[in-house]
């Protein structure tokens, strides 16, 4: 343990044994299991499909006690088999709480199922979370419901032991590869697999191989030859929430492995540091030092995010649905949605700090569960029982283009006095952003504004009301893009003479909209074309950044949004900004839906676009 940093480093192993499947006697694999343990030394052990009588199995205890581990025995309700158990250095660890779930799955297995842990480091004092977890596995549409229905449990099993901004860790056998709808639920909320965050990798490959056979003659197994394909098809995994540095990655093919099962053994080492306060908080970048120059205080900003929620209903479309036509979709999903949403989820996933202010019915508690997973701070969110949550309904062609019918429901019913109550936790130096699926945005801009706070509309969607607001001559930003920059501006074309428009110069129509609104800085975003910022009297350019095939252009405007404002908080220049919004964007696009196409930010920093 570096003291200094307080930070530490801890090794964890996770082993899909099936230990009573290929014939006995089970205790010699029992002891190829001890043989692993003692030579890798494992800080946390995540079994999968151990045999019904782990617990009663004398090697494994003996080994287990011999090598300072403990198991972590949750209750079971009324289960008295667990098949996933979970075990740490009691040396080591001090155990704050556990749990145990088994999952409603189209079967009722007792393998499929989460064990996990609160562990706290006792030199330390620094917590984390460990789970054991093992996927439903047939592979037809109802397993992969299932597993998409595991992959939702499970982040609630996080969420259970993660509070606070603790990091947690889950080994097991998913039954899905990193590309999986399952692995897009768990990175829709910022869990990411450790084979693709690991620093260094050591036998990258697959997990998965064939069966080890069992001699009669000799009572020894005969080990199946080591897999040799790439992991990225691997079906086991460890994942991780939250600020974990996975240093190491590394199948284990050892004699002893491959005896086990069909899978190999996955070790990660990885490195957690003590959390930072959870109060929301965005702190900027610490200021230059030099002779002459006393340290200035370091200063915080708060985000409020006063924006809409909706459950997301999207179909994708041959074409889009003309008056008077009728079409099939060949594909429909529900997914979070709302651009107040997808905006607070950008801002988390850039790191920033920010709070959710808003309204949902009773049938949104998802969405809240949703957003806190993510990192958002949810105070701020209401629940009215007499009204439905937002709604939309989107259509996305081949091309990847939408258009999108929204049903305003909760978000319609913000009262001012809800939002007088929500303010008064904010102040100078704080920031406020707004979209326009919500009621009061005028009255808020005008309350924000009196307080001192920097005031922020992305103005979507662009409506007759919103142009008369009073309240725009206040503002401090707009994030628009041209056609909304032009509407507002009022050069926009009447569309009534059939023409196509001719298209505006983006600088003229910037310029406009900056004459109209002296007071506000403008980024004003160009599709495939880039962004433009007219700001402190300067305009900055960047360009547009290619990750492959766009498939879904839903919340790329959003995903710019939340990661140029999480720059600007953090203090970064305006082109530094613009850079990793236009990247986190061109992420975004080549994912399907909203708020699970977000990247977080270690991805916009490492992935590599294609057009460089």
């Amino acid at each position: 343990m570096n003291r200094e940093l307080n930070k530490i480093n801890i090794t964890l192993l996770t082993s899909n044994v099936w230990a009573d499947v290929f014939g006995n006697p089970v205790k010699d694999r029992d002891q190829a299991l001890v043989t692993l343990i003692e030579r890798y030394s494992p800080d946390v052990i995540m079994l999968q499909e151990v045999h019904p009588n782990w617990h009663r199995s004398a090697v494994l205890a003996r080994g287990l006690e011999k090598n300072s581990y403990v198991l972590s025995l949750p209750d079971l309700n009324g289960n008295p088999l667990n098949y996933t158990p979970l075990a740490y250095r009691k040396d080591r660890f001090t155990e704050e709480k556990n749990l145990f779930l088994l999952y409603q799955g189209p079967n009722d297995y007792s393998s499929k199922s989460v064990s996990g842990a609160l562990l706290r480091d006792k030199a330390s004092g620094i917590s984390f979370a460990a789970m054991s977890t093992h996927f439903y596995f047939a592979q037809n549409d109802e397993g992969n419901s299932a597993r998409v229905s595991n992959a939702r449990e499970l982040l609630g099993c996080f969420s259970r032991l993660c509070e606070g901004g603790v990091p947690g860790f889950c080994g097991g056998d998913f039954n899905c590869d990193v590309d999986s709808e399952p692995f897009l639920v768990l990175n829709g909320a910022n869990v990411r697999c450790a084979s693709l965050l690991a620093e260094n990798r050591i036998n990258f490959v697959r997990t998965h191989h064939k069966n080890p056979t069992y001699d009669a003659e000799t009572g020894k197994y005969i080990p199946a030859p080591p897999p040799k394909k790439n992991n990225r098809r691997s079906i086991d995994h460890i994942v991780v929430k939250g600020s974990a540095a996975v240093k190491e990655y590394q199948v284990i093919s050892d004699e002893e492995a491959l005896i086990l099962s069909d899978h190999c053994p996955v070790l990660i080492r990885a490195e957690i540091g003590e959390k930072a306060p959870d109060d929301g908080r965005q702190r900027r970048r610490e200021p230059e030092k030099g002779p002459g120059k006393a340290p200035k205080e370091e200063k915080t900003m708060k985000i409020l995010n006063y924006g809409s929620l909706n459950i997301d209903h999207v179909y994708q479309m041959p074409a889009f649905v003309k008056a008077g036509e009728t079409l099939s979709a060949t594909d429909c999903q529900i997914h979070t949605g709302g651009k107040g949403l997808n905006q607070s989820v950008a801002l988390a996933r850039a790191g920033a700090g920010v709070f959710h202010g808003g309204k949902i019915g009773a049938d949104g508690i998802d969405l809240k569960n949703f957003l806190e997973n993510v990192g958002v701070n949810c105070k701020f969110l209401r629940i009215d029982p007499d009204v439905p949550t937002g709604h939309a309904i989107i259509q996305v062609v081949d091309s990847g283009e939408n258009c999108i019918l929204i049903y305003g429901g909760t978000n319609t019913r913000i009262t001012t006095e809800e939002i007088d109550e929500t303010l008064s936790a904010f102040g100078p130096g704080d920031m406020l952003l707004l979209q326009n699926e919500i009621s009061n945005v005028n009255y808020l801009i005008h309350r924000a504004h009196e307080k001192g706070m920097t005031t922020v509309l992305n103005p979507s969607p662009i409506t007759a009301e919103l142009t008369a607001y009073d309240g725009l001559a206040l503002l401090d930003w707009m994030i628009v893009n041209q056609g909304e920059a032009e509407t507002l501006a009022g050069i926009a074309g009447d569309g009534k003479s059939g023409e196509k428009a001719e298209k505006k110069d983006p600088e003229e129509v910037i310029d406009a909209l900056k004459a109209k609104y002296p007071n506000a800085s403008i980024v004003m975003t160009l599709g495939k074309h880039g962004a433009l910022c007219l700001a402190d009297g300067k305009k900055t350019f960047c360009g547009t950044f290619d990750y492959g095939k766009r498939v879904d252009t839903t919340g790329a405007g959003d995903t710019f949004t939340g990661f140029f404002l999480a720059g600007l908080a953090e203090g970064l220049d305006i082109y530094d900004c613009m850079e990793q919004a236009s990247k986190a964007a061109g992420l975004s696009v080549t994912v399907a839906g909203a708020a699970n196409s977000i990247p977080d930010m270690e991805k916009v920093r490492t992935a590599v676009p294609i057009n460089l």
